[in-house]
């Protein structure tokens, strides 16, 4: 039987020592939790906590309490209306939806007619001296990745735009990872099939990170008050109201974690229920899994 050269790759996902796998540990920015002490602190990137209703409350007094409390609520099998929901993920539509009801409406250069709309877009990408540049910043940088991650789960969306239309009558949607909209749900059909939405999302993906970081125009991250000017004047939709939510956002995250009384996390009661779930082994006796344990196990 002729022998098959064996296939020499590069990039192996595991190394063999002594006969053992070994996997390479993660070097990953964005931590949702640090460890100080041997306790889990959450990090702004972190869970949502019942405590920052407090400062949700003070800096969104026009989104009502009953709205929130529904917006990040458990069902009876201890699963969240948005799973596991992250600080950023509950702030994004709450922001949103906070700039529709003050009118603070972006002021899109071309492509949207008469519709009120808020458009956040996840970085600044703007035409500079006759070049497209992108510029990235802390602050939108805070509301990109979890949008990305709220984004993708359809049916969490879904259940976010259910309380939206009930409460406000709004919708929230994506461009991909250009923008995160927000808009009257009897413009739906409108924006969706305007010019701004299509080719905005068309335009962001032709010159996105990976291009303009090949060519020399990816710039940051800077923060979002030192960003020149003539990057939001020349911007289709990145202008002053958009600079004022995203400093508000970070700001309110950040108030979150620094006025929050307690951001320890008990990833025990995380790690049995993935004892049950992930690993089959139930560490409670055949009661019901996803219930938090009545006692720590280590």
């Amino acid at each position: 039987m002729d022998q098959m050269p064996k296939a020499d790759k590069t990039n192996h996902a595991v190394s063999v020592v002594d006969n053992q796998f070994r996997l390479p540990k993660a070097d990953k920015t964005n931590h949702a939790v640090s460890v100080v002490d041997n306790q889990f602190l959450r990090t702004i990137w972190g869970p949502f906590l019942p405590g920052d209703i407090g400062v949700i409350r003070e800096v969104y007094p026009e989104i009502p309490l009953d709205f929130i409390e529904k917006l990040t609520a458990i069902d009876g099998d201890h699963v969240e209306l948005i799973p596991a929901a992250r600080l950023l993920e509950v702030l994004i539509p709450i922001e949103l939806v906070a700039r529709y009801l003050r009118n603070e409406y972006s002021q899109i250069k071309r492509g949207i007619g008469d519709i009120n709309i808020v458009a956040n877009p996840l970085s600044i990408l703007s035409f500079v001296d006759g070049v497209v540049k992108r510029v990235i910043t802390p602050e939108t940088e805070l509301m990109h990745k979890p949008a990305e991650k709220l984004a993708l789960r359809t049916g969490a969306l879904e259940k976010v735009n259910m309380l939206l239309d009930r409460y406000f009558g709004l919708e929230l949607a994506y461009g991909c990872s250009c923008c995160a909209l927000v808009f009257k749900k009897e413009d739906r059909e409108a924006v969706l099939a305007s010019q701004y939405y299509q080719k905005r999302e068309q335009q962001g993906r032709h010159w996105d990170s990976d291009v303009l970081a090949a060519t020399g125009n990816l710039y940051g991250p800077v923060p979002i008050a030192e960003v020149p000017s003539v990057f939001l004047e020349n911007s289709v939709d990145f202008g002053q109201e958009e600079k004022d939510s995203y400093i508000r956002f970070s700001q309110t995250a950040q108030r979150c974690i620094d006025e929050h009384p307690d951001n320890s996390l008990n990833l025990n009661k995380w790690y049995n229920r993935a004892a049950c779930f992930i690993g089959g082994q139930c560490q409670k006796h055949g009661d019901h899994c996803p219930l938090p344990p009545v006692q720590d196990y280590t």
